[in-house]
């Protein structure tokens, strides 16, 4: 298909795809050009008429893509392939998403491939594929119960395989390289062969069946570590990881936080769905911007109210469900905000209150603080939000 008849395809089929094609015009030729196709059209003939760099194809079945001498990064996302024959050998990133693949190895003929992504290719034989110049492997949902197939895969810094059966880490253990792994909704329940991963800068490995903490103690590059959904009592041996700027243990059995005590530096922190009762373990977390503890046991929240994250400086409106009892929920700009047990709490936080209003209308299990200029618009600035009780906080 010559560019011209292609250009009349698209405007016919795709307007918006024609707009970004005319907008872009100049950059054909610097190989810059990105063109969508979706579900209308069949068998298309892609060839070096066209010298694109960037070419993502989504719902298009049975499209041809060779010759494409300048393709750098190919996107082929449900196109009911079944094989991937007379691929560009020039190719650095490859997402082939949900798609019948079950063989990789013709993959080996491309030694510049970098990136690859496999999601919800159901039946992939992982042994097939024997690249490993790949450094990022995404496979979410390919329906894995082993990474057996990809353990020589050394050069990997990125791995990310959520939604499959994984129990057994140990075909990663010597994958030093990585920066970069989430595990999250397998079943996962020994986390050991991650112990050698010291280059781990950010960890995703929630809703599995973790109780034992104790393989991460020594990772200290690790600066995001997701845990939630698992079934962690004892955060001890966390104790030590001060470098960790994101922390969510949301949805475990935890009553203790004095393991946390020393982690200064936490940004993001998310303890909802927990046993807590005592906060005070907080109270040196002066960074924070998020967090998160509703659902818990909390009696008193004084020993963290000095916070900056509980300052409401834009605060002026609070508006209230009429018929509730005591403990109320409140909401700030759509974010839950606080479940407050007397007007005196409200008092020793710092906003601009200056009147409160009952809303008769809306769901009577919610409370919601509106931030309102004198014309009754929201500002759109908001500075921090906080909840308690219940507890959501955070300053975004």
């Amino acid at each position: 298909m010559e560019q011209k008849q292609l250009q009349e395809f698209i405007n016919y089929h795709d307007p918006y795809t024609a707009a970004r094609v005319q907008r872009h015009q100049n950059d054909v030729k610097n190989g810059e050009l990105i063109i969508w196709f979706d579900s209308t059209l069949q068998n298309v003939d892609f060839t070096e008429h066209l010298n694109i760099s960037k070419l993502i194809v989504d719902h298009c079945e049975n499209v041809i893509i060779s010759p494409l001498p300048h393709i750098t990064e190919l996107f082929l996302i449900s196109c009911n392939l079944t094989t991937l024959n007379n691929l560009p050998l020039n190719i650095i990133n490859l997402d082939i998403t949900h798609n019948k693949i079950t063989d990789l190895s013709v993959l080996s003929q491309i030694k510049t491939l970098k990136q690859l992504q496999i999601d919800g290719n159901k039946n992939l034989n992982l042994k097939t594929l024997n690249n490993n110049n790949i450094t990022e492997l995404q496979m979410n949902a390919i329906q894995c119960e082993s990474l057996e197939g990809i353990s020589q895969h050394t050069n990997l810094t990125k791995l990310i395989f959520n939604y499959n059966q994984i129990s057994d880490l140990e075909p990663i253990k010597n994958m030093n390289k990585l920066n970069i792994l989430w595990a999250s909704s397998n079943k996962i329940v020994k986390m050991q062969p991650i112990k050698q991963l010291s280059q781990l800068k950010e960890l995703l490995i929630n809703n599995n069946k973790i109780q034992d903490l104790n393989p991460l103690t020594d990772l200290n590059m690790l600066e995001k570590l997701v845990l939630s959904a698992n079934e962690i009592i004892n955060t001890e041996p966390l104790r030590k990881m001060n470098q960790l700027l994101i922390l969510d243990l949301a949805g475990n059995k935890i009553t203790d936080l004095e393991p946390l005590r020393e982690l200064v530096h936490m940004q993001e922190l998310g303890l909802n769905f927990n046993r807590i009762i005592n906060v005070k373990p907080l109270e040196k977390m002066i960074q924070l911007k998020l967090l998160n503890l509703y659902s818990n046991y909390i009696q008193n929240m004084n020993p963290i109210l000095h916070l900056k994250i509980f300052e409401n400086p834009n605060q002026q409106t609070l508006v209230r469900e009429q018929k509730l009892p005591d403990h109320q929920l409140l909401q700030l700009n759509k974010k839950y905000d606080a479940v407050y047990a007397s007007t005196r709490f409200l008092i020793n936080m710092k906003n601009n209150i200056t009147q409160i209003k009952y809303n008769k209308t809306g769901a009577i299990n919610q409370l919601r603080i509106f931030v309102q200029q004198a014309e009754n618009k929201l500002i759109s600035q908001m500075n921090i939000s906080a909840t308690f009780f219940g507890m959501y906080i955070s300053d975004q």
